[in-house]
């Protein structure tokens, strides 16, 4: 097929996340039909881009972790935004889609050259870490954009009434059937990035307290810190904690991976204590895969999980509910096992073809 647009990509994740893995599945199903470039601020992200054959760009995005980066802040906006315009020049790119609200390069672009098709991508909710910036923000990319991707019906009523919001769920590549568990030992899995607000503590705080419970257990954390000071130092108070609470033979610490698949097979239960959620790439990831998930009602989780179908839902920082959850799937063998016959029912409404179909629409009508 003619490829008849160029697409460009902004997207300033500091690793693998949910985010970038999101944008970078729904598009990579449509290479026949868009050319498809990338501005990123990692490298571990352009060699992924790069070995599949998008045309990747580096751009130093600015983290505001410390307050004296605020003073730079809006001059590296400026020069950043002006490094857009000059990939958007020299590569004639029609369409510029931002893959996060919180970044105002797309807004700046766009100001100086209104022609420029734009689009942004909203994965997060008002009760976000950047929840004292969301209205404003929101306000502004719905004013400058040509279309507002919202990932999930909790995030499309968040924002101001408008035409230009469309729902498009984020997806992912269907997996192998699950195999056959070959062990007795009920084992929890928690496949999050170490960031506050992803709920590890919780989970460590319930399983130390209902251990003499779910004696024959075991709970894995795998994820990374994305090389940031506030997450380091959230993983070394959560390690701190379960040798502190004696959890030692039955708490492990992997670092994060690109292939999670092994790791969903071997599980038993996804857990994921998220206090905001606007999808869950755990959760359908989990489901995909084959794999119950016990998650918190803070968003997005609930537009995938049917309660206790294929997973269970808890109240947001619940801990007598997480405890509740834990135990049930522990000792309920039956129920386990119908979930995970059930996961498989998320399949349609999540199709990694519906979605990839409604973006490629969305860039073509551009």
């Amino acid at each position: 097929m003619k490829k008849i647009n160029r697409i460009l990509i902004i997207d300033n994740s500091p690793g693998v996340t949910g985010a970038f893995k999101s944008v970078y599945h729904l598009t990579s199903m449509l290479r026949n039909s868009f050319e498809f470039h990338m501005a990123l601020k990692t490298k571990s992200l352009l060699d992924i881009v790069s070995k599949q054959g998008y045309i990747p760009y580096t751009i130093p995005f600015l983290e505001i972790e410390k307050s004296w980066r605020l003073l730079i802040y809006f001059p590296q906006l400026l020069i950043n935004s002006w490094r857009i315009l000059g990939i958007v020049r020299k590569s004639s790119i029609t369409v510029i889609h931002v893959n996060d609200l919180y970044n105002m390069i797309g807004v700046v672009v766009k100001i100086f050259k209104p022609r420029i098709k734009l689009i942004y991508h909203v994965r997060l909710l008002p009760n976000s870490y950047v929840a004292t910036l969301y209205s404003i923000w929101s306000r502004l990319i719905l004013r400058f954009s040509d279309a507002v991707v919202c990932v999930s019906e909790a995030v499309y009523n968040s924002l101001p009434d408008s035409d230009k919001k469309v729902i498009i769920y984020d997806a992912t590549n269907k997996v192998s059937q699950k195999p056959k568990k070959d062990s007795s030992q009920v084992k929890f899995l928690y496949p999050a990035n170490f960031i506050p607000g992803k709920g590890q503590n919780f989970a460590v705080r319930v399983f130390a307290s209902i251990l003499s419970k779910i004696p024959n257990s075991h709970l894995t954390f795998i994820g990374g810190d994305l090389n940031k000071r506030k997450n380091k130092e959230f993983l070394i108070k959560l390690k701190d904690d379960v040798e502190r609470l004696g959890l030692q033979n039955n708490v492990t610490f992997r670092d994060t991976t690109d292939n999670l698949t092994p790791y969903y097979h071997e599980a038993d239960v996804v857990i994921i204590f998220s206090e905001s959620e606007s999808f869950s790439m755990i959760c359908l990831e989990g489901l995909i895969h084959g794999t119950p998930v016990i998650a918190t009602r803070c968003g997005g989780p609930e537009e995938i999980i049917s309660h206790r179908v294929n997973g269970w839902l808890v109240k947001n920082r619940d801990l007598d509910e997480m405890s509740e959850a834990l135990v049930t799937l522990y000792s309920n063998t039956e129920l386990r096992n119908t979930m995970t016959r059930n996961t498989g029912q998320i399949e349609d409404k999540f199709s990694i073809v519906k979605s990839a179909n409604k973006l490629g629409a969305l860039y073509a009508s551009m």
